[in-house]
């Protein structure tokens, strides 16, 4: 495929990924209107309303399933409103949303339905991601739609900028700020919320994989580190590191010839670049063994110049 297809993929798959988080944002707020109207009615504030609907979830967990594809549609809203007598005023009042958060969530699916066709097209699903457990064409066609052509990017630390999940100069995590620092920092919710989704999708389905193994030693790593940090804490590091280390192979795997051979003895999972390798092998070599010591630092710095914080436990 040449250099212009791929921007004009990557063109297209930009564009209908705007269109569907457009609509994706009209269905949330509707939805969020709803839940007003229940807290309302049920005289509930808005963390007594949550754990009820967790309550109902957890108890219905067909419903669940349902929901967590598209969020609560009309259908899943209203079923879960049978539930309780006392809400059926409520479910009344919320018909003309829920109707219209269904309608708007049915119109996103040929969208869904061409990011997936889009992402197939992309030379790096098959040289890559097509091979990762956990990783969709969706999930590929959402960061390319947020990223844009890869090849744009002289190293993976840029994309993890744009993805919101850089190191600041001060040590500290790349996030929403304000001020001058926030045109520094450069936050988006919505681009950190696509990055975020793609280490879930890792975690959940790439196990016994080189990622959910990635993040099983990160988190051990990160609470020998750091024992004062909460258990979710802990986590949420290990799954942003094991997101970005996802990205990193992508970026090689997009750009085989901008990955400069490189040489570190005492790392063996150090990416090299070879002349006559494809892509999908040297992204192979990536797939590395871990070394619960050292799993990662420094093939980054070595990769992408990335700046690891003070404390030496921020990537």
């Amino acid at each position: 495929m040449s250099p212009e297809e791929r921007q004009m993929i990557c063109a297209e798959i930009r564009e209908t990924h705007r269109m569907r988080q457009d609509l994706l944002r009209a269905a949330t707020r509707l939805n969020l209107q709803q839940q007003a109207v229940h807290r309302r009615m049920a005289g509930e504030s808005r963390s007594t309303h949550g754990a009820r609907r967790s309550r109902l979830n957890s108890d219905h967990p067909a419903s669940g399933a349902q929901a967590s594809a598209h969020g609560d549609g009309a259908a899943t809203h209203i079923s879960r409103l049978e539930i309780r007598s006392t809400d059926s005023l409520a479910a009344l009042a919320t018909i003309p949303l829920a109707t219209a958060e269904a309608s708007i969530r049915e119109a996103m699916r040929p969208l869904e339905k061409r990011l997936v066709t889009l992402g197939k097209l992309l030379p790096v699903w098959t040289a890559f991601v097509a091979d990762v457990r956990g990783m969709a064409p969706l999930g590929l066609a959402q960061v390319i739609g947020e990223t844009g052509d890869l090849s744009n990017y002289p190293s993976p630390r840029h994309v993890w900028k744009r993805m919101g999940l850089a190191v600041m100069d001060d040590g500290t995590r790349q996030r929403k700020v304000i001020g001058d620092a926030a045109l520094l920092h450069g936050y988006d919710p919505e681009r950190r919320s696509v990055a975020y989704l793609v280490g879930t999708g890792l975690l959940i389905h790439n196990r016994e994989g080189a990622y959910r193994t990635f993040y099983d030693v990160e988190k051990v790593r990160q609470a020998e580190l750091h024992p004062d940090l909460k258990a979710g804490h802990v986590h949420l590091r290990a799954h942003r590191h094991m997101t970005k280390r996802f990205l990193l192979d992508l970026w090689i795997a997009w750009n085989p010839e901008m990955a400069r051979p490189t040489c570190v003895a005492d790392h063996a999972h150090v990416v090299h670049t070879v002349s006559g390798v494809s892509a999908a092998q040297q992204v192979g070599a990536s797939m590395w063994t871990p070394d619960l010591n050292d799993p990662l630092h420094s093939t980054d710095e070595v990769l992408a110049g990335v700046h690891m914080g003070a404390n030496g436990g921020s990537l």
